[in-house]
């Protein structure tokens, strides 16, 4: 679509949509004409005039019907365009006929009536060609040579006089079209621009989406993908744990399972992100004595940070705080991880205060290497990271901030930070104010690991090294396992067993695009009974997550540590 194209089919539009108009003032007019006129010239020529009038009114109206019955287009508009131009000569030569014919100069009342008819004829053609100065010029022309030649053809000094300046009105009335009909193109001009950008904008959102989609899926197959090895690598070196006895051997186990659960740590801050956007994490609040609460977290925190040199110190006042303790625990360790990892040197102090009757401080403040102002929006992206141009994976991939924020919006937290280049960081947490009379103290003492001997789990997985890996890890704690790869073969196993089962462990994403949360089922329906089950997933985009969530099952994210993976058949199978 070019831009001469479109101000045509703008001006065609425009010429028509006044065409109504023009045919109710042709209306008014004329039988104003007539009645004005009837007593000074021949009645046969003023109702041989008003006939003419009918006809270029219902011709026009005719044009009019024709026009909005067919669509108008970049082809067909210069036709229309013509046709209204033929329209406005033949509207001009008609009122033109005025001073022609009915035009008495006996009385100057009518000469000065037929000058204000050519001047509002002229002012209405103006406004109703404004947008295309050629239909102006088209009935300006008759009708001005014919009033022009009516005053002439008159004479002397006052009707010369008076031709003149019909002539001299139409001149100044044509610029005032063609300045009128400039604007309009002009207007036009830059609205087609926009759509241009519009076009452009919306073709350029549709790539990105394209691409963000296409992002999306690769990051949550790779992530898939990812998980599956990494979540048999940590269950196999649990199992191993029970065979190496060596002391180098078992030193070099440690250093493997602690790499496993970097990496993992590093996974569940994927998933952290695409839970918060799913929506599936809720807050659950209870009041908590803040200073008890917070010295659990504060020794790992302390460690990390003796690691490096650094001075670490806590205090505050004896006051409760109302939040979900785990959801506030995930924001509170990744702020002062934050704080550790970027102070090289100096003192690193946590302190809460009581704020008034209905909030609480909580700040966070280091003497390390600060940030930059111009910086501060940007350090709650997701990925983004301060002084790592490298990609350092010990320093995680950068969503730590970004879960951060999150999770202050569900806690309804508010969030203040300050910094200066060089000189380190100040994080203000301000949270709802406890009751330290309404705090539960729950004492958990540290209760022996139930036994697992003897507990017969079937275990559904389509991935043999999964499978595999689940069952040298249940074997090593004393259960019985059964391993199927599909549905169909989980249902043929349980159909065949004799003793009882006691839990199913599922992967969601089997063969023939069946869920485990469809296997448990159908093997609860085979066997007429519930059975403790546990689903175990290495998905992590929000659409799945809500559909977990929704299923009602306890899910695991892989990869599941051995202590998870324990901790949750513990629950299903003694609870």
């Amino acid at each position: 679509m070019q831009i001469e194209d479109y101000i045509k089919l703008e001006q065609t539009k425009a010429v028509y949509e006044n065409t109504k108009i023009i045919i109710l003032g042709m209306v008014g007019v004329s039988l104003a004409t007539v009645y004005i006129f009837w007593t000074q010239s021949s009645p046969f020529e003023l109702l041989l005039w008003l006939v003419a009038a009918v006809g270029v009114i219902v011709g026009r109206l005719l044009t009019l019907r024709a026009f909005r019955l067919n669509n108008v287009s970049f082809e067909n508009s210069q036709f229309w365009l013509n046709l209204s131009l033929l329209w406005s000569f033949i509207t001009g030569l008609h009122w033109g006929l005025v001073p022609a014919y009915f035009l008495s100069t006996n009385e100057a009342i009518y000469t000065l009536l037929v000058s204000i008819m050519y001047t509002g004829h002229l002012a209405g053609a103006i406004s109703t060609n404004s947008a295309y100065s050629h239909g102006f010029i088209a009935v300006g022309i008759p009708t001005t040579l014919c009033f022009a030649g009516r005053f002439f053809y008159e004479g002397g000094s006052f009707y010369n006089t008076l031709g003149v300046m019909v002539i001299f009105y139409f001149g100044v009335s044509a610029l005032l079209s063609r300045n009128s009909a400039k604007l309009f193109r002009e207007a036009r001009e830059l609205l087609f621009k926009n759509i241009k950008l519009m076009d452009q904008l919306v073709v350029q959102k549709n790539a990105a989406e394209q691409a963000t989609q296409s992002k999306d899926r690769f990051l949550a197959a790779a992530s898939h993908d990812l998980r599956q090895p990494l979540h048999s690598s940590g269950l196999l070196v649990s199992a191993l744990d029970e065979y190496v006895t060596d002391p180098k051997g078992r030193a070099l186990l440690g250093d493997i399972r602690m790499s496993g659960e970097a990496l993992s740590h590093s996974f569940n801050s994927l998933l952290d992100v695409s839970r918060l956007d799913a929506g599936v994490i809720e807050s659950n609040p209870r009041h908590l004595r803040f200073d008890n609460y917070v010295q659990s977290l504060l020794r790992d925190c302390q460690i990390q940070a003796s690691e490096k040199g650094l001075n670490f110190t806590s205090e505050g006042q004896d006051i409760a705080i109302y939040s979900d303790p785990i959801l506030l625990e995930r924001i509170l360790h990744n702020l002062i991880s934050n704080a550790v990892a970027y102070t090289p040197s100096g003192t690193i102090t946590i302190t809460w205060s009581k704020v008034d009757s209905l909030r609480a401080r909580i700040v966070i403040e280091d003497m390390g290497i600060g940030i930059d102002p111009a910086n501060l929006n940007d350090i709650f992206s997701e990925y983004y990271q301060i002084n790592n141009p490298e990609r350092d994976r010990k320093n995680g991939f950068g969503l730590g901030l970004a879960i951060v924020q999150r999770l202050c919006n569900i806690l309804d937290i508010k969030l203040y930070i300050s910094s200066t280049l060089g000189f380190g960081t100040t994080i203000a947490l301000y949270t709802q104010l406890g009751d330290l009379e309404q705090v539960v103290d729950k004492q958990k003492s540290a209760r022996s690991i139930a036994s697992l001997n003897n507990i017969t789990v079937l275990v559904i997985d389509d991935d043999p090294v999964v499978r595999k890996s689940m069952k040298h890890a249940l074997t090593a704690w004393g259960c019985q396992v059964l391993t199927a790869e599909s549905q169909d073969d989980a249902v043929n196993i349980t159909s065949q067993l004799e003793a009882n089962l006691d839990l199913i462990i599922a992967d969601y994403r089997l063969k023939d695009n069946l869920t485990g949360t469809e296997a448990i089922e159908r093997i609860c329906d085979e066997l007429n009974k519930a059975i403790p089950s546990i689903v175990v997933t290495a998905d992590t985009s929000p659409e799945r997550l809500q559909q977990l969530t929704i299923s009602g099952f306890p899910v695991l994210h892989k990869p599941v540590s051995a202590a998870a993976l324990r901790s949750a058949i513990q629950r299903q199978v003694f609870v």
